[in-house]
């Protein structure tokens, strides 16, 4: 149930009635202001031919910040397709923060503390989720106490084809109050500098239509914000901080697109022919950058975990290949010592023989006289050695075609072996390589996520 619904039927006509005479006013707001809300000349009427007089604001740094993600930024972006359907009946009025808009303001907050950033005057303009956004980021971080209600700084456009757009319109001040005191309590609104439109009981339509300039030559014109600004010169840099919305600060920061939820931009007041003007326009923070960023080291980190599940396999491969070819070099050297062993025995047993047959002729002639069955055993014992040398080199031939046909299917599967792993090498040096360059290419992208120009060209 939005809070739309809930508010009363007559004060629910009541509030639509003045919000429609402000946005039918859009192109004449300043007398529609002048005859129906008189305060608004004593509070914040413009300079003569809307020129500034001379300030002590040039040198002041004004930090513009979009207020968090409200109800309806939630409903069109988490719904997408589905949220410009429902948007006409859950939309609200001025809409709150969400939880996760809040959450967001805190870190920022802290990001400001962080970075030891002080700011002497925190500014918001009169809608209900900059000023939770104000209150979150810089009254709960401890960097100021108060925040001021300032004019000109709500959201535009306030109609489109000659109807009001509510949700850009601010409700009645009282009406704020009461909401902000039944979700917050006390402190929060106790929190609110109000004095800067005319109290509590103000106007809230008085401070329209939303334009940059005339906040500007407003703030400028603010005696008591000089007072400030003097007073914290002659100490320190005097920062002062304005929460905003995302269509004002597009159109008069002269941005390419709508800053993001949270975004938070740097400008410097400078004084030119009497006007004031910003310069030196730049991001401090990007919500979107930031979450681009995140998503990138998210994909390196994904990159290289791949990469290296495909390295560790791969190089269990490279390891397996390595181990096969060293098992077939050592069988290959087991069979050639094998092969010399067998030389060298056979050598042996050739000198032997040699020896043997020197000692035969030397012996005594009494062996002339040996039994002629002696002779006879002798000759049947040379017949059996003439056998036996006749089957040796059929032995040793198929011994040597067998030690052949061993080492030639040895080389064949060790070339086989060499040729794998030769593809796992380029395999792993690609992968390299791959993963390398998509490594860079993303880096080069989040690198230039920081040289973003978010402005239009000069």
């Amino acid at each position: 149930m939005s809070e739309h619904s809930e508010v009363a039927e007559p004060e629910r006509d009541q509030e639509q009635e003045q919000d429609a005479l402000a946005a039918v006013a859009l192109g004449q707001a300043q007398e529609v202001a002048a005859t129906q809300f008189p305060e608004a000349e004593i509070l914040w009427s413009e300079p003569e031919d809307g020129v500034a007089h001379e300030t002590g604001l040039q040198g002041v740094e004004l930090w513009f910040i979009r207020h968090g993600e409200s109800i309806n930024n939630a409903i069109l972006h988490r719904w997408g397709g589905l949220g410009t359907v429902l948007y006409p009946v859950q939309f609200e009025q001025d809409p709150r923060l969400t939880t996760k808009g809040r959450a967001v303001a805190a870190m920022n907050g802290a990001r400001l503390v962080d970075a030891e950033l002080e700011f002497d005057l925190v500014l918001s303009s009169a809608m209900i989720r900059t000023m939770q956004t104000a209150h979150e980021m810089f009254v709960k971080s401890g960097i100021v106490d108060q925040f001021s209600i300032v004019p000109f700084m709500s959201e535009i456009p306030l109609s489109w084809g000659g109807l009001p757009i509510y949700e850009n319109i601010p409700r009645r001040r009282s009406r704020q109050i009461r909401i902000l005191r039944r979700e917050h309590g006390d402190a929060f609104v106790e929190s609110i500098d109000w004095s800067l439109v005319g109290g509590p009981e103000g106007s809230n339509l008085a401070g329209l239509p939303p334009q940059g300039s005339a906040f500007l030559a407003w703030l400028g014109e603010q005696t008591s914000v000089q007072a400030l600004v003097n007073e914290c010169r002659s100490d320190q840099v005097v920062r002062i901080a304005v929460v905003t919305h995302s269509n004002l600060m597009k159109r008069d920061l002269q941005l390419r697109r709508k800053p993001g939820n949270s975004d938070i931009w740097m400008s410097t007041i400078v004084s030119n022919a009497g006007h004031l003007e910003l310069e030196k326009i730049m991001p401090w923070y990007r919500g979107d950058v930031e979450r681009k960023k995140v998503s990138i080291d998210r994909r390196i980190s994904k990159r290289r975990a791949k990469a290296a599940r495909k390295l560790e396999k791969y190089h269990a491969y490279a390891a397996e290949i390595q181990a096969r070819r060293s098992l077939l070099t050592r069988e290959a050297r087991g069979r050639d010592d094998d092969a010399s062993d067998s030389v060298t025995s056979n050598q042996r047993g050739a000198d032997a023989e040699v020896e043997f047959e020197e000692e035969t002729e030397h012996d005594d002639d009494d062996d002339d006289d040996d039994d002629e069955d002696d002779v006879d055993d002798d000759d049947d014992d040379d017949d059996t050695l003439q056998g036996d040398d006749a089957d040796e080199p059929y032995v040793e031939a198929n011994e040597d075609k067998d030690a052949k046909h061993a080492a030639k299917k040895r080389a064949k599967h060790f070339r086989k072996l060499s040729k794998k792993d030769r593809k796992v090498q380029e395999k792993l040096h690609k992968i390299e390589r791959k993963t390398s360059k998509k490594v860079s290419k993303l880096e080069a992208k989040k690198a230039s996520l920081d040289t973003y120009d978010a402005r239009s060209p000069a």
